[in-house]
């Protein structure tokens, strides 16, 4: 299997840092208690797929356009909830 090599410009691996940051936050609704790994964690997952999406040749459009289809359908997930339990 050959990678893909593509040059990226600093403001692209800004970009798809930003979109893999996104990609891994976490689905949070209101009144629920959360748990999460520490923010140093958190961190190294998302540098590790960041290198991932690179060593793929992904182009920084294509995850922005996945992080907005997740946030998205988390905003709807988050909505449902919110009536359901009469918050938000």
């Amino acid at each position: 299997m050959s990678m893909t090599q593509r040059a990226y410009t600093l403001n692209e691996i800004d970009r798809m840092r930003a979109a893999v940051r996104a990609l891994n936050e976490p689905l949070m609704f209101p009144g629920v208690l959360y748990q999460f790994s520490p923010e140093h964690d958190r961190y190294v997952i998302a540098e590790d797929q960041l290198r991932t999406y690179m060593l793929g040749g992904v182009d920084p459009k294509d995850l922005e356009e996945k992080a907005r289809a997740r946030y998205s359908e988390h905003a709807k997930e988050r909505d449902a909830y919110c009536r359901m339990h009469h918050v938000g």
